[in-house]
């Protein structure tokens, strides 16, 4: 709730009369702002934290807004991991996604240049205290000899006064296992 509210206090008696004939009361106003809590967090397909290279890793991120009032123009900022494919392009109800450099499309190599997703709802998108909203998108690494890991962190922000910053970002860090072929002759 935003605005102000008003209180006002009247003391009378019956047993005495007003000072001065003037009734006695008080007006306080408070003024009322809007504050949140947002975090966020990420997800990874991986079990035990590990993929075969060159396997499909589902990602899903989740903005949350612990309240205690709604929040609006809710961002996250992803930083992908440098080395790996689109797989699948991201899923957001309400919402877009976009890269700093590109377009993204299942094939597309994530470079040091198009290596940060930008996801966020409107202005007009208020998330309600306790809502969740979820971006959903696979990657993969781009051969067995890409690094051992992918590493992955994202920040959630918005237009509302945060009354904590300590909780939004989340990191998933995914190991790659030596990749599985099963050849059949």
């Amino acid at each position: 709730q935003i605005g102000s509210i008003t209180n006002k206090a009247v003391a009378n008696s019956t047993d005495t009369a007003p000072l001065d004939g003037k009734e006695i009361s008080d007006t306080a106003t408070v003024q009322l702002k809007a504050v949140t809590d947002l975090t966020v967090t990420k997800v990874t397909s991986a079990v035990d934290g590990k993929v075969p290279a060159g396997a499909p890793v589902l990602y899903t991120l989740n903005a949350i807004n612990n309240g205690p009032s709604k929040s609006s123009g809710v961002t996250l900022v992803d930083t992908l991991p440098v080395g790996a494919i689109w797989v699948t392009a991201p899923t957001i109800s309400g919402g877009s996604c976009s890269l700093n450099a590109g377009t993204i499309v299942p094939g597309l190599v994530i470079t040091a240049s198009n290596n940060v997703m930008t996801c966020s709802w409107s202005n007009n998108k208020l998330f309600s205290e306790a809502e969740t909203q979820a971006v959903g998108y696979s990657l993969r690494s781009a051969t067995s000899q890409n690094a051992a890991d992918l590493s992955n962190a994202v920040h959630v922000s918005g237009s509302t006064q945060e009354t904590r910053m300590d909780n939004n970002d989340a990191n998933a860090l995914v190991t790659l296992d030596a990749a599985e072929v099963d050849v059949l002759i």
